[in-house]
Parts: structure tokens; C-alpha cells; sequence
């Protein structure tokens, strides 16, 4: 039997740095090649890191795609843009930390119950006791000394501060914040899909956002300076300041109400391009005449001109389509009552 010997190959500290930066380079070029390959159709289920009951909780919302996703927008905002030390955050009001967490454990009750405690140190050096009910997985994605932001209510607990429950989130790859530091969204809950685990998917999918088409005329967005669709579903779910979600609001808002307005014009057009001979009523001047001699008074122009109006119309073939308005003693019954006149003569 014959024995090689095993050649072992030094490595520069250099050469093997940047091989490393070529590894994540790398990383980079395939996480961008997975989001152009990805859009508004994509189902879910391929594009998201998440357990079969999230999918299935998502599907009974019916929410199967990227762009259904998108579109499930916050019902509210909040700002955390504040952040504070422990020394100067204020007690039982929602406050955002920057720090580090230390010895966790895992400690289960006599009653069944499971806690994560451990220590919070801020960046002072101030020390606080945190703690999550029923939360054990907390244990397994904070490591020790990792340096974390926690916002949750600050109260005190005998002589020492603590934090019960808070969210946690840590500075991403690209730097960015996803639960605190700045003005966050607030998504309704259903089931098991949360505000939390929204909030990180929307982030992973925020690329996508610009596949959206704009649904308004663009002359109508140019005269009224609402944002573009995709810029306004980027406002609602990474806000930079109250007033891009204003501004997006009032654009979304303004979109349902041109959406009804132009359903009603298009079945407008719908029922007045059929036209029947059946629907002609002509117009009886001579009824009409003696109908304003029976009055002991004398009618308005405008209850004439309204009165003419739609007699004209009724002379149509096709149906039509009016609102007679006016405020109360104006004479509408009067001129409702002449149209009907002429219906059944």
C-alpha cells in the first residue's frame, strides 16, 4: 500500500481576505439575481424563508403572491425615531434602546411556563434586567454581547429596572433598522401573522415594489402632485418621515374614489350605448302648459329649465341618467311631479 503525504498550503491573510470579500460578492450577485427573476405573480411559498402555518395563514387571508404581499398595507404608523439610554428613557412609555444582552437563560416555572432572562447593558453602561414570557426562541437568535436595539416599556421592578417583552432587532447586512430607529408600520393582525413578522418580510421583498404599474392617468398625478403608486406603497411600508405617509394616504385614498367614479361612467356608457325605442316618451307641451295653469303660482326658471331638461332626455332612446338636486322649498316635488304627469298621461 502506498502512502501520500498530505500537503498543507499556507495562506496569506490577505489572500484569504479577499477571498472572503469575493465569497460575499458573490452572495450579492446571486441574492440580486434571485429578485429580478422575482414578481408580482411569484407565489410566496418560494420566495419566503417561513413554516407551512404562516403560508397557510397568508392563503386564508388571500395572500398567495409577492404583489398580495405588497399591498397588505399598514393600518397605522409609529414613530421610534427616539432613542434613548436607560437613565433618561421615561418609565412605562414605549422606548427605544440601544445596548447589548448578556447571560441569557432559559428558566422554566412550576407551573409549565418558559422565561428568557438575562441582562441588558446600554450604551452608559447601565445595566437592566429583560425578560420574555413564553418567548424561548429568544434564546436562540440573540447570541451573548449581541448588540441589539430593544424597545418595550421600562418599569421598575422593586430596585431595579427592566424590560418585559420588548422587540428586539439588530442592524441588517445593509445597515438598515427593520423594528425601530425610526417611524415603523403597524400591519393588522390576523392569526399568527403579525406586525413583527410582517415588517421583516415586507423588507425582503421591497425591491419588487417598483414592478408595480401605475393605475392613474399620469396628467392626473402631474396636476395633482400625488406620488406614483409603487413611491407611495414604498412610503406606506418604509416611511422616512409623517409626511410621505400623508401624502401616500391621500394618493390611495384619492385612487378609491376615482375608481368608483370611473366604474360609474363606464356602466353609464354601458347602459346609454343600447338603445331601445321603447324607452322614447315624448314630450307633451300641452300637458305641461296646462299642468303650470292648475298652480296658484308661478314656477321658477330654474324649476322650468329643470322640468325641460328631463323631458328632453326622456325623448331619448336610451336611458337616462340625471340627479335632481336642490335645497328644502326649492320646488323639487313640483318638478317631479310634472315629469310624472307626462310618464302617464
Amino acid at each position: 500500500m502506498s502512502h501520500k503525504k498530505a500537503k498543507i498550503k499556507e495562506i496569506h491573510p490577505d489572500l484569504f481576505l479577499r477571498e472572503q470579500q469575493e465569497g460575499v460578492q458573490l452572495y450579492t450577485r446571486l441574492s440580486v439575481c434571485i429578485l429580478t427573476m422575482m414578481t408580482l405573480d411569484t407565489p410566496l411559498r418560494s420566495v419566503l424563508k417561513t413554516t407551512k402555518d404562516h403560508v397557510l395563514a397568508l392563503s386564508n387571508m388571500d395572500i398567495h403572491t409577492v404583489g398580495d404581499l405588497l399591498l397588505y398595507l399598514p393600518r397605522d404608523h409609529e414613530d421610534l425615531s427616539a432613542m434613548h439610554t436607560l437613565k433618561t428613557a421615561p418609565l412605562n412609555q414605549k422606548v427605544t434602546i440601544a445596548g447589548s444582552v448578556h447571560t441569557l437563560r432559559l428558566i422554566r416555572t412550576k407551573k409549565g411556563k418558559q422565561l428568557v432572562k438575562g441582562s441588558f447593558i446600554d450604551t452608559e453602561d447601565s445595566v437592566a434586567e429583560v425578560i420574555w414570557f413564553n418567548q424561548p426562541h429568544v434564546k436562540r437568535m440573540l447570541q451573548e454581547g449581541e448588540d441589539v436595539f430593544l424597545t418595550g416599556k421600562l418599569v421598575e421592578n422593586g430596585y431595579k429596572l427592566q424590560l418585559r417583552s420588548p422587540q428586539f432587532d439588530a442592524k441588517r447586512l445593509d445597515g438598515t433598522l427593520v423594528h425601530a430607529g425610526k417611524l415603523v408600520p403597524i400591519y393588522p393582525q390576523h392569526d399568527i401573522i403579525n406586525t413583527k413578522w410582517l415588517r421583516e418580510k415586507m423588507h425582503l421583498l421591497k425591491d419588487a415594489i417598483d414592478l408595480f404599474e401605475e393605475t392613474l392617468p399620469l396628467p392626473l398625478l402631474k396636476e395633482e402632485g400625488f406620488l406614483s403608486r409603487s413611491d407611495a406603497i414604498r412610503a406606506l411600508h418604509f416611511p422616512e418621515n409623517l409626511e410621505d405617509v400623508l401624502n401616500a394616504k391621500n394618493r390611495f385614498a384619492f385612487e378609491d374614489l376615482f375608481s368608483v367614479q370611473l366604474k360609474g361612467l363606464r356602466q353609464k356608457q354601458e347602459w346609454q350605448g343600447e338603445t331601445q325605442e321603447r324607452l322614447k316618451i315624448p314630450m307633451d307641451v300641452g300637458l305641461i302648459k296646462d299642468f303650470f295653469a292648475s298652480l296658484h303660482f308661478t314656477p321658477t326658471n330654474s324649476q322650468k329649465v329643470a322640468i325641460y331638461e328631463l323631458l328632453r332626455d326622456m325623448e331619448k332612446e336610451k336611458p337616462m341618467s340625471r340627479l335632481l338636486e336642490g335645497d328644502v322649498g326649492s320646488g323639487k316635488t313640483l318638478v317631479a311631479t310634472a315629469v310624472i304627469a307626462n310618464v302617464i298621461k
